[in-house]
């Protein structure tokens, strides 16, 4: 079941996207992230971004840097506080 997160941009620093399943949305700022695994084991290839204010997917080079971090972010990579 498909579920929406929203997290402030601090918050997503301390977050990865593969933590998430296949049609969950994370919502930060104005941004939607829509998490998209397909045929693969992590979501960086198949996600999307789009911004609350137009629906359609964002280039990826127009992604915010935190959010393109997020997207690549490992879980592996996340150190507790």
């Amino acid at each position: 079941m498909e579920k929406v997160y929203k997290f402030t941009m601090k918050e997503l620093k301390n977050r990865a996207a593969e933590e998430f399943e296949d049609g969950d949305t994370v919502i930060c700022n104005n941004y939607y992230i829509w998490i998209k695994y397909g045929n693969y084991k992590r979501p960086s290839f198949h996600t999307t971004v789009s911004t609350k204010y137009d629906m359609r997917d964002l280039l990826l080079h127009k992604w915010p840097y935190y959010i393109s971090d997020f997207v690549s972010r490992r879980i592996s990579d996340l150190t507790e506080p």
